[in-house]
C-alpha cells in the first residue's frame, strides 16, 4: 500500500513539473524565433611545446663560428615569463640557438644563446610562453658576426614581440 501511495505521489510531481517548466504539452507554443547559432570556434592559439634544443645539436656541427646573443623581452612578456619559457634564435627557418630565462636578480631577466652561423647570416627570434602555450615572434633583427656579442647581461637588447596566430 504505502509502495502504491508513493508511486501516484511521484506521478504527481512529475506531471506538475512538465507543466510549470512547459514541458512537453501539446499546448506548448512554437517559438516564433529561429534557433541560436552557436558563435564561430575562436583560432586556435596555442601551440606544442616547440623541440628546437634538437634542432640546435645538428647545427653545433654544422657552421664553425658562433656568437653571443643576450635578450630581454618588453613588457608585460617579461613579468609573465617563467624560466621554463624558451627563446629560439633563426636563420631563415632553421633554429641556430635556444636560450632559457636567467634570473639576474633584482627582477632582471635575459635570455643567453650561444648562436652559430657564418658571417653575414640574417637572424630572427622566437619565443614560446610554456604557461599559455602562446608562441611569439618580432621583426626585429641582428646579423650574425663570428666571435661578437649581441647585447650582454649588463645590457641586454629588449625585444619587442607579438604573438603568432595559425
Amino acid at each position: 500500500m504505502k509502495k502504491h501511495i508513493f508511486k501516484i505521489a511521484l506521478l504527481a510531481i512529475v506531471s506538475l513539473l512538465s507543466i510549470s517548466c512547459g514541458g512537453g504539452g501539446s499546448d506548448s507554443p512554437e517559438p516564433d524565433t529561429p534557433p541560436v547559432t552557436p558563435p564561430e570556434t575562436p583560432v586556435d592559439n596555442t601551440f606544442p611545446t616547440p623541440q628546437w634544443e634538437s634542432d640546435v645539436r645538428i647545427i653545433e656541427n654544422k657552421y664553425e663560428g658562433s656568437m653571443a646573443v643576450c635578450l630581454s623581452l618588453d613588457e608585460p612578456l617579461l613579468a609573465a615569463s617563467a624560466s621554463t619559457d624558451p627563446l629560439a634564435v633563426f636563420c631563415g627557418s632553421e633554429c641556430r640557438g635556444v636560450a632559457y630565462r636567467e634570473d639576474l636578480g633584482g627582477g632582471k631577466y635575459v635570455w643567453i644563446a650561444m648562436v652559430h652561423g657564418e658571417d653575414g647570416d640574417v637572424l630572427t627570434f622566437k619565443y614560446y610562453a610554456a604557461a599559455t602555450q602562446f608562441m611569439y615572434t618580432t621583426t626585429a633583427t641582428a646579423t650574425f658576426t663570428k666571435d661578437t656579442q649581441y647585447g650582454n647581461v649588463d645590457n641586454p637588447v629588449t625585444v619587442s614581440f607579438t604573438q603568432v596566430t595559425k
